[in-house]
């Protein structure tokens, strides 16, 4: 509860709430006073309020702490990255400011090195580095330079940090179909059938909603869509296609409306590891729910969908990105040079 004091013409502001260290500021006006009480109040409960002894950040701990609290608290980051940001801060959080040296990083990486793989570990050296520019940008962290960015650079030269490597990995019809063979009367199943044909990711088909399939304009809205930039309330609106068409029709008639489409499916990662055992069972080598992504939308450019087409479909904002996802068979190509028409026009050499 906050408390307002007059004190010749400056306004004591005190918050005391459970749980929490009483919090105490000064101000000029009662306007003032009143504004900060309440928003210091809305970011207790909320768990955001990092208070000013805290604020000050004199090791790595305090400025993760910071990091996580203003920046997550104001567009919040992915489910990896928060974990990635978190874990790193249990790893590091004891390490002065004025000890954070490219030589600690490098050690930190070699070190690191020997647990992950390197385009897992260049993931989590780049979100340290974020956050360092950050403390040095805002919260005037008393640091001349940005060690982490630093010794990435030397890091990536030495192959210690690599960036991800694209996959290319599409399951043959013989394996697809096995592990729909394998998968019939399982949850999973209708998943897989609508990832091959959509490239929907995991997240999106777990968070699917029966409010957001519309049979009748033949719609699918997809909530949330993973985007660099914008994620909270990027949701876009897909045509209902064929297969998952069937799918969520099969669906509806063996559970109860409202709700999530699969709500039996309590977490999102349940679908991957669920994939890997039936993978498993299926004898099939190196491939992953989300290769489905890559084999869906590789099959709507063999069927002679465009770019912009595709791109609706998989939520893809350019080409660069998208291109990542399309590994087209050398028999899709020969199919598509045959229907080219022949020139008349005889070859200059």
């Amino acid at each position: 509860m906050a408390t307002i004091i007059n004190r010749d013409g400056k306004y004591l502001v005190r918050v005391r709430k459970a749980n929490f260290k009483p919090e105490n500021r000064t101000f000029d006006t009662r306007t003032a006073a009143k504004q900060w009480a309440l928003q210091t109040e809305a970011a207790m409960a909320n768990g955001s309020w990092v208070s000013d002894r805290e604020a000050r950040i004199t090791n790595l701990d305090s400025l993760f702490r910071r990091y996580i609290a203003e920046i997550h608290g104001v567009k919040p980051f992915g489910k990896s990255k928060l974990a990635t940001v978190r874990s790193t801060a249990r790893r590091v959080g004891h390490v002065r400011l004025s000890d954070l040296t490219p030589d600690f990083v490098l050690s930190y990486a070699k070190q690191r090195a020997s647990e992950i793989a390197p385009s897992t570990l260049n993931q989590e050296l780049t979100y340290f580095a974020q956050a360092i520019d950050v403390a040095r940008t805002l919260w005037n962290a008393p640091l001349n330079d940005n060690p982490v960015r630093a010794a990435i650079g030397v890091l990536s030269q030495i192959d210690v940090v690599q960036g991800s490597r694209k996959r290319n990995r599409r399951p043959t019809d013989h394996e697809l179909q096995t592990l729909l063979d394998l998968a019939r009367g399982s949850w999973i199943r209708p998943m897989i059938e609508i990832a091959v044909e959509t490239g929907l990711r995991e997240s999106e088909i777990h968070a699917l909603k029966w409010s957001d399939v519309d049979f009748d304009r033949g719609t699918l809205l997809i909530r949330d869509r993973k985007n660099p930039k914008q994620k909270i309330g990027n949701d876009q609106l897909i045509p209902l296609l064929p297969a998952t068409r069937e799918a969520l029709l099969r669906e509806i008639c063996r559970t109860e409306q409202g709700g999530r489409v699969f709500k039996d499916v309590l977490r999102a990662a349940s679908i991957s590891d669920k994939f890997a055992k039936l993978r498993k069972k299926a004898e099939i080598i190196d491939l992953r729910f989300h290769d489905l992504r890559h084999e869906a939308i590789s099959r709507m450019f063999e069927k002679g969908m465009t770019i912009p087409e595709v791109a609706a479909i998989s939520g893809h904002k350019t080409w660069t990105s998208l291109k990542r996802y399309t590994q087209l068979s050398p028999k899709s190509l020969s199919t598509a040079f045959a229907k080219q028409p022949a020139s008349d026009q005889p070859l200059q050499l």
